[in-house]
């Protein structure tokens, strides 16, 4: 067995962290004798099925079955029932005891959630085990008690139950019609232990009636219950000096009270009684009662307030005085107030489920107009009234609910007027509540829609299936399903086209019908035009990712389409396109692509021979004609001059622009000053394959990019300086360099990078981002190779200047860089986030010791990410760190130098990084030699898996310290700039490629 096998605290949190079922943990414990344990303390854990399963390892327990019958409360029909009971056919023994004792031991939680109602244990059964255990405790580790009792089962089960670590105990007897007087008596004596043993309980529920003498009790004898639920019987009266006397009071945060009868005892000139904690309260009694207690107190965190009111049984003039309780509660409460629950009292347990019926049936409600006032001092998410509270609402009523609370979760309206609101109701509730999530509403279906007005399913965007078989289901949900199903085509135009009858596939390919060509076999009729069109109208998002490479369909179709539809465009509400071209697309079908409402345009041909040539241009002039509205454009590919020009000049409120220079193409010094004409201009990626003509007429003239705030570039070092001496951009927060490579044998040029830095901090005096790689062409690797890098002094004096939150440079950049440079560096920008720095391959620079991480951790508390090559010849321990302490670094990424590739030295490496960065979510080791994308079989490649496995194996420690074990990214340091009407950007990337770091912006 291998060694880390041999660890019971690690075979312990594997078992209990992996999920596995009872019949998994039951086959481990099957596997080993040494794993026997561990899975037998899983197993045992939870018992959901109540102690039946204990008492069946008794070899002498027996079962009965017996037939029972009883009249049934809501059908007044008897029925019969089989019930099964457990006995002892022989007394417990010695060795019978310590079986119950060492799995009784290993139990922590104890419910009825499984357990079958037709099961029960005599009580003799828990009487002889009581005997047998002397006095000792069956459960001495039980922490949660949750006891439903059944009719005809004996309470004695309640003296099982005693432990001192108790922190939560509910008994329920809501099954049942009549209690037991044993019940009410044992569970008295339990109470009464629990106290004399001084149990710190935190959660208290007790839903068999309690006498005055018990409330008295449980009300002072727990000073740390945080839940207290309680029922209590008739004679039962709660005081302000029950009250007062709550040594919890001031830590309560959830009150349950029941009682038909219950009754509070204020006088005039008692003070109000404050509840500083509780946020959520559930009261059941007469609703006068109810209006007594908030008016004599005050709640000023309640979040929610659950109010089950007491109705006569017999009486037909319901005197429910909804205003003043509602002025009591807003007196009592504060802004905090957010759940309302109202609903009568149906309790079966005193044969008033009839009562409950006539009350339904014969309540009038109250008027909308009345109560509405005093309902709209509440700023709510939840409105639940189950039963008919209002006499009548009308359209105008449920506009002015969805007006007054638009951030509504839960709504549950009902009336008692056979008048109800129509189909169209829901409508007007999917357009102005989006956060709504429970809905229970009174809906008459014999009223229509209308023509406009549809359910919204949004919420399904993401599950096409529900969505399918929401349209299937009903006539009426058929229009909204499809909303969504074709609000986002990720597989081009082709599934509008086979909407059309006439749109076949060639016969030779007939049997295959996703590949082959696919023409129009006659004439477009009005009505499949109509039918085309009203799918099109649906569509907000058009991609190509998933479409079937090997369909093409016929120029001609395209052609006989544009025709049908006499200058009207077929996607009116189009918002983002992304056009992807392969070899064997025909570009004729841009022709459709036009939409006035476009925000987002992509354009990218994959194709070697051939490009677009007049197609994009044309495309793009024809778009700009629509509307001047496009806030991002990207295109990724070669552009020309006429493209450039029209991406350039023709869309003025563009947000994002990203461009690709071909080879011939020069950018100029007219289209900077045409982009820094562009008002709201925030992103700009260009990526220029052939040097750039910026001779302006005067070589000192430069343009100003006022609202620029990423700049993202790839051309070679002359031009970047050439661009930046033309440029100011005031408020420039990132800028990306990416410069090609071609092969040069093992000789490359160090580059004036300190002539970058001095020009950058003249255009961008508020830079707080910089970004620097190669791009990945041709001669990438030799350049990663072979490159001698700069000493860190040639450049400290330009670069330190500036004043980074981020610096990465993804390749060998210093040959020379020590611990001096390392904290010139953290002394400067003692708040930075991102910090990539390595060092030249082929020269022979001071390798950081794995020490300099906690140099990292202690100096730099601001760190997100951080990437850089390490010397682990010596993996030594970690010095003193802080027990509370937590780092916020998220991702690692080293170059591990004269490194040992076995498992003990990937775990000792692991442990020192974890317990210097509690929060990290990635650790990755790489090798800038080689491609990037090649990664040897090493035990070092699998370092994140490693992490993952410590940090679960170390969650309760971190816990008890008080570290958060989250792996949440934080946020950029950077916010969304301006006041929020432009248009979104990225704001960091997390690898330079190519230039190409801005595709699309994201939200």
């Amino acid at each position: 067995m291998h060694p880390i096998f041999q660890c019971p605290s690690i075979i312990q949190q594997i078992v209990s962290d992996i999920e596995l079922t009872q019949h998994d943990v039951l086959q481990v414990a099957l596997t080993c004798r040494f794993f026997q344990g561990h899975a037998l303390d899983i197993i045992w854990e939870n018992l959901e099925t109540g102690i039946l399963p204990l008492f069946q390892v008794l070899p002498n327990l027996g079962c009965r079955e017996e037939q029972h019958s009883g009249e049934d409360s809501y059908s007044n029909r008897v029925k019969e029932r089989t019930t099964t009971t457990y006995f002892l056919k022989d007394t417990v023994t010695p060795s019978d005891v310590e079986k119950l004792k060492s799995y009784g031991r290993r139990v922590r939680s104890i419910s009825c959630l499984e357990r079958k109602m037709t099961d029960l244990i005599d009580a003799s059964t828990y009487v002889a085990v009581i005997s047998a255990l002397e006095g000792q405790l069956l459960f001495p580790n039980l922490r949660h008690l949750d006891w439903n009792l059944y009719s005809s089962e004996s309470s004695a089960v309640f003296f099982l139950f005693h432990s001192p670590h108790l922190t939560r105990v509910e008994f329920n007897c809501s099954n049942v019609q009549t209690i037991n007087p044993s019940w009410i008596q044992d569970t008295s004596m339990f109470i009464h232990r629990l106290v004399r043993q001084n149990v710190q309980l935190f959660d208290l529920r007790i839903d068999i009636p309690c006498s005055q003498a018990m409330a008295d009790l449980v009300m002072s004898a727990f000073p740390s219950i945080v839940n207290l639920a309680l029922d209590l019987d008739s004679s039962t009266i709660i005081g302000h000096r029950h009250l007062v006397s709550m040594p919890n009071i001031g830590l309560l945060k959830e009150c349950h009270l029941e009682g038909e009868s219950l009754q509070f005892a204020f006088g005039e000139d008692t003070p109000r009684l404050a509840f500083p904690s509780l946020d959520w309260l559930s009261f059941t009694g007469k609703i006068d009662q109810a209006i007594m207690f908030l008016s004599s107190s005050t709640f000023p965190v309640l979040a929610c307030l659950s109010h089950t009111f007491w109705v006569p049984p017999t009486h037909t003039d319901y005197n429910l005085d909804w205003m003043a309780f509602f002025n009591a509660l807003k007196q009592a409460t504060t802004s905090t107030l957010t759940d309302i629950s109202l609903q009568p009292w149906k309790q079966t347990r005193v044969q008033r489920a009839r009562g409950y019926h006539s009350f339904i049936d014969q309540y009038s409600g109250v008027d909308f107009d009345t109560v509405f006032p005093c309902l709209s001092q509440f700023d709510l998410h939840d409105l639940n009234f189950r039963f008919p509270f209002f006499t009548r609402i009308t359209m105008d009523n449920l506009k002015a609910i969805t007006a007054q609370w638009p951030r509504l979760v839960t709504l549950s309206l009902h009336t008692a007027s056979r008048e109800k609101l129509g189909l169209p109701a829901l409508a007007v509730i999917a357009d102005n509540l989006p956060r709504l999530r429970n809905l229970s509403l009174d809906i008459d279906p014999k009223k229509s829609w209308g023509r406009s007005k549809y359910l919204s399913f949004v919420f399904l965007e993401e599950n096409k299936k529900e969505c399918c078989a929401l349209a299937l289901t009903c006539r009426d949900f058929r229009n909204p399903a499809q909303d969504v199903l074709w609000r986002c085509v990720d597989c081009g135009i082709f599934p509008l086209l086979r909407l059309l009858p006439t749109f076949t596939v060639r016969e030779r390919y007939s049997t295959d019908h996703d590949k082959g060509n696919w023409f129009l076999n006659g004439a477009i009729s009005p009505s499949a035009l109509e039918h085309l069109a009203l799918f099109a109208n649906r569509v907000r998002e058009l991609t190509f990712a998933k479409r079937k490479r090997k369909s093409f369909v016929e120029a001609p179709v395209y052609t006989v389409v544009v025709q049908a539809l006499q200058g009207k465009p077929l996607f009116p509400n189009l918002q983002r396109l992304s056009i992807v071209l392969n070899k064997n697309d025909c570009p004729s079908f841009l022709q459709l692509l036009h939409s006035p409402r476009l925000k987002e345009l992509d354009l990218n041909d994959l194709r070697e021979q051939n490009p677009m040539g007049s197609d994009i241009p044309i495309y793009l002039q024809v778009q700009s004609n629509y509307q001047t509205c496009l806030a991002a454009l990207a295109i990724k590919l070669p552009c020309t001059a006429d493209m450039l020009n029209i991406a350039t000049s023709a869309f003025s409120h563009l947000s994002v622009l990203q461009l690709c220079i071909g080879r011939g193409k020069a950018i100029n010094f007219g289209h900077l000053v045409n982009m820094a004409t562009l008002p709201g201009l925030r992103q700009l990626n260009l990526e220029m394959d052939y040097p750039a003509d910026f001779n302006a007429i005067d070589k000192a003239a430069t343009v100003c990019f006022k609202q620029l705030r990423h700049l993202s570039v790839c051309c070679i070092f002359a031009d970047i300086l050439g661009l930046l001496s033309h440029i100011t951009c005031p408020i420039l927060y990132s800028f990306a360099y990416s410069f090609p490579v071609e092969s040069g044998r093992g000789r490359y040029p160090t580059r004036e990078w300190a002539t970058l830095f001095d020009a950058i901090r003249l255009t961008a005096p508020g830079l707080k981002e910089f970004y620097a790689a190669p791009s990945k062409q041709y001669g990438y690797d030799d350049f990663l190779r072979y490159y001698p890098g700069v000493p860190f002094s040639d450049i400290a004096e330009s670069l330190l200047q500036l004043n980074l939150v981020a610096l990465g440079f993804e390749f060998p950049f210093f040959n020379v860089f020590t611990l001096e440079d390392l904290k010139s560096i953290i002394s400067t920008w003692p708040r930075i986030t991102f910090l990539h720095i390595h060092g030249a391959p082929n020269t022979t620079p001071a390798v950081f010791d794995i020490s300099v991480l906690e140099l990292i951790a202690v100096e730099l508390p601001h760190l997100r990410d951080l990437s850089i090559d390490l010397d682990v010849s010596t993996l030594r321990a970690i010095r003193a760190i802080p027990q509370s302490y937590t780092h916020p670094l998220l991702k690692l990424s080293v170059q591990l130098v004269k490194w040992a590739d076995t498992f003990g030295n990937c775990g000792k490496f692991v442990s020192y990084v974890d317990a210097l960065f509690p929060r990290l979510a990635s650790l990755a080791e790489f090798d800038h030699q080689g491609s990037r994308s090649y990664r040897e079989k090493r035990v070092a490649a699998s370092m994140n898996v490693f992490l993952r496995h410590l940090q679960t194996v170390r969650f309760y420690e971190r816990e008890r310290q008080g570290v958060q074990n989250s792996n949440a990214h934080s946020p950029s340091p950077e916010q969304i700039d301006g006041d929020g009407s432009g248009y979104p950007v990225r704001l960091m990337p997390n690898k330079l490629d190519a230039g190409k770091r801005i595709i699309r912006a994201s939200y």
